[in-house]
């Protein structure tokens, strides 16, 4: 087979499957050095040689994120095209496969939340936002603890990095474009609460978000029973309340504090001896299966992945004299750098941009609306730059200063245009985005997505 190879990756021997998704494949492998399962995730690396080293760059920082409820970066390999991040094998079953398999009752659901809650502030304590949480990111292991995954689209604190989260958990920060922060992450807790609650996510309205809704934070009351029929307690109701404020000041202060009260709250529930969530997941455990299947794995990232952890000590190991006398003198050279930067940046002209290709991911069963394919959307981003007059586009082969990434996502009842400008010869990415109901039309779509261009060009 062209371009395949035998499955291996670096060291790990990859077994079958596991799951294929918009954001990579996951694989079952196994690290025959320390005789241990591993999952491994391969993403395809974007074009942009500053997008690649972003990716890289927050790839090691959740490497150094170690806590008992985060699934474990084991290592991380990396070729010209694509990324293979090596994690933690986690038996048992993600929350989504659970909540297929029954409701959750009060103490199982405050039992999920608070183990979130304890991931999300090991990541608050190192200023990483997780900015995707889902169902399908929660994983109940087979001793029946929360372990929280996927730090796909993970970012630092003041990133503007929510083009790509889910539609269920989205905050309206992420809808607005604007820099995230633990808050963030915050809500999208607030929003998994509520469906672990009520049965249903706050701001979804007949399998659909409603965009209105949730810039407002308008969403219905909870119902006063839990799916099991139990009565949802008046301090909970006001916490969900401070999760889904649409204002971040009013949302909880600190994740410590927020735990403090989710445990106040499972104490105050009547004791019960039942195995607790255990007991409940235990039915939906995955089968293990050492069954192989055929593997179609890139042939660059099996001929020439390199680790990508800790890759400075590789850098400095030839260094044959003081090594921090080697790191002062470059981070003396990177600040000259910068500040004669800075000055030249002050005569420069407008940017050429290059305008990559659209990505498109479509949820099962849901088409573009009318007049709004990837060549249509393409024409308006043209359109709106050129009336902008702010960079100067050109063509696909010829020298740029810049490319901007346009990437559409599409669930039932509405689209999210994400666009990542990205220098060519490095330097921090900026991203932007715009939410396009499908039935608001042509029109409102120009407006929405010229609007979000002006935010990408003009805001310092």
């Amino acid at each position: 087979m062209t371009g395949m190879a035998e499955p291996h990756i670096g060291p790990y021997r990859l077994l079958r499957l596991l799951h294929e998704g918009g954001q990579g494949r996951v694989f079952l492998g196994q690290d025959d050095r320390l005789q241990r399962p591993v999952a491994v995730k391969i993403h395809a690396l974007p074009d942009a040689p500053s997008a690649r080293r972003q990716v890289l760059t927050e790839a090691r920082l959740l490497a150094r994120l170690q806590h008992p409820g985060v699934v474990q970066i084991h290592d991380v390999i990396a070729s010209e095209q694509h990324l293979a991040m090596v994690m933690e094998y986690v038996s048992g079953c993600d929350l989504d496969e659970l909540l297929a398999h029954t409701d959750l009752c009060l103490a199982e659901s405050l039992e999920v939340i608070e183990g979130i809650a304890a991931a999300l502030g090991a990541a608050a304590s190192r200023q990483i936002v997780h900015g995707d949480l889902k169902t399908a990111n929660v994983l109940v292991d087979r001793e029946g603890h929360i372990k929280l995954a996927d730090f796909g689209i993970a970012g630092l604190v003041g990133e503007a990095r929510g083009g790509r989260g889910s539609l269920s958990c989205l905050s309206p920060e992420q809808a607005r474009g604007a820099p995230l922060d633990t808050r963030t992450d915050l809500f999208a807790l607030g929003c998994l609460l509520y469906r672990l609650l009520d049965g249903e996510y706050p701001f979804y309205r007949g399998g659909r978000l409603d965009r209105a809704a949730l810039l407002s934070a308008d969403y219905p009351p909870l119902a006063p029973l839990t799916p099991c029929g139990e009565p949802v307690p008046a301090a909970l109701q006001t916490l969900v309340a401070q999760l889904l404020a649409r204002d971040p000041a009013r949302r909880p202060g600190s994740i410590a504090a927020l735990r403090q009260r989710l445990h106040q709250l499972r104490r105050a529930l009547p004791r019960r001896v039942n195995g607790g969530l255990l007991r409940v997941a235990t039915p939906v455990f995955r089968e293990e299966t050492a069954a192989d299947r055929p593997l179609p794995l890139p042939a660059d990232l099996l001929r020439r992945g390199a680790s990508h952890r800790d890759w400075w000590r590789s850098r400095l190991a030839w260094w044959p004299g003081p090594r921090p006398a080697v790191l002062s003198f470059s981070l003396l050279s990177v600040l000259l750098l910068v500040a004669a930067g800075a000055l030249y940046r002050q005569q420069l002209p407008p940017p050429a941009v290059q305008l990559q290709p659209l990505q498109l991911s479509l949820a099962p069963g849901v088409a573009l609306p009318e007049a709004s394919g990837p060549s249509w959307l393409r024409g308006v981003v043209r359109e709106q730059l050129q009336a902008l007059e702010l960079c100067l586009l050109v063509e696909p082969r010829a020298a740029a200063d810049e490319t901007l990434q346009l990437f559409l996502q599409c669930e039932e009842g509405l689209c999210l245009l994400g666009m990542t400008r990205d220098r060519v010869e490095g330097g921090a990415s900026r991203y932007q985005q715009a939410l396009l109901p499908p039935a608001a039309g042509a029109a409102a779509w120009e407006s929405l997505i010229g609007e979000a261009l002006a935010r990408l060009y003009r805001e310092p």
